[in-house]
């Protein structure tokens, strides 16, 4: 026992005094830069890390910009579950090209923040979910953070900004509508609106209750934290200007939770009647489509830059 014990304190003791670890112990204050590169047609790529919700855990993002631009529309793209901020590169660069300052980050425990664990594999919180809304609740608190630092950066405009996201990052971007004031333009991509209806794969009713009755209090309490799908967080997205994106043949959100949600949000929109779309791709699956793309840039240029949106704080009840 004395032996194997002093072998687990070694191994403490490398990675306290490895270079990787070192660094974290310093907590991320400020957006550092750590590198820099040219891209294509003149936009530029920067390696970034912002503070994030765990000061001791920064954000890492690629921003994609123009030089020498300021005061840019900031575009902050969330990726889906298993994926990192490389996710959309090219689409990412595209839109700099168009005057977008794009902040791609890594999620909690994706890209450079990953573990060596499975997010699919961990047991005894109902498999998946547990990670999932993990990953969701701590990476929407970063956007949050990264929020608090974009006025001390010159090329980016607080004033303007859209936040999308993929899948995980849908969800992530479903979180931030109702909580986040800063934010004017949301577009999750073949994101989940109702987190139960998406943790049981259940339409709602008897079933879809028992089988939440086989989740842990905490999971119960994790999830409900975050569900945009109630009548006071879905009045409090409202003004923003939010674009729902999912394709028909998705096997993994199910189509009619969208329908519904989105039925259920266009009364709230009566005043502000062009901030407000679902468009579903009937030839898409769990994908985020040529179409579904052309259709989002539409929306950031009407919403970020044509008739951009001042959202007055509203805090869900």
């Amino acid at each position: 026992m004395v032996r194997a014990s002093s072998s687990f304190i070694a191994l403490l003791l490398i990675g306290f005094l490895s270079p990787r670890f070192a660094a974290a112990q310093q907590p991320v204050t400020a957006i550092e830069v750590k590198a820099t590169d040219v891209q294509k047609d003149d936009v530029v790529r920067e390696k970034v890390l912002f503070p994030g919700w765990d000061p001791y855990e920064p954000v890492s993002a690629y921003v994609y910009r123009k030089p020498k631009a300021e005061k840019l529309p900031v575009v902050i793209f969330i990726h889906g579950m298993g994926s990192n901020k490389s996710w959309q590169a090219e689409w990412h660069r595209q839109l700099a090209e168009r005057g977008y300052a794009v902040i791609a980050i890594d999620a909690h425990l994706s890209g450079d923040r990953a573990i060596a664990t499975s997010i699919g594999g961990i047991k005894g919180e109902q498999n998946w979910v547990w990670p999932h809304q993990t990953v969701v609740n701590h990476t929407a608190n970063d956007v949050s953070r990264i929020l608090d630092h974009l006025p001390s950066r010159p090329e980016f405009d607080p004033q303007r900004v859209a936040v999308l996201g993929f899948s995980m990052g849908g969800a992530t971007t479903m979180v931030l509508a109702w909580r986040e004031a800063r934010i004017s333009v949301v577009m999750p991509i073949c994101g989940c609106v109702d987190f139960w209806w998406d943790v049981t794969k259940i339409e709602p009713g008897p079933k879809q209750e028992a089988k939440i009755a086989e989740f842990t209090p905490r999971l119960k309490q994790l999830t409900g934290s975050l569900d945009s799908n109630t009548p006071a967080r879905m009045d409090a997205i409202v003004p923003k200007a939010l674009l729902l994106l999912n394709g028909t043949k998705d096997g993994g959100i199910d189509i009619r939770s969208i329908r519904k949600f989105a039925d259920d949000m266009r009364p709230r929109y009566k005043e502000f009647a062009d901030r407000f779309d679902f468009f579903e791709d009937e030839e898409a699956a769990h994908d985020f489509t040529s179409a579904m793309k052309e259709k989002a840039i539409q929306w950031l240029h009407r919403h970020l830059v044509e008739k951009p949106i001042r959202v007055e704080r509203r805090e869900p009840k």
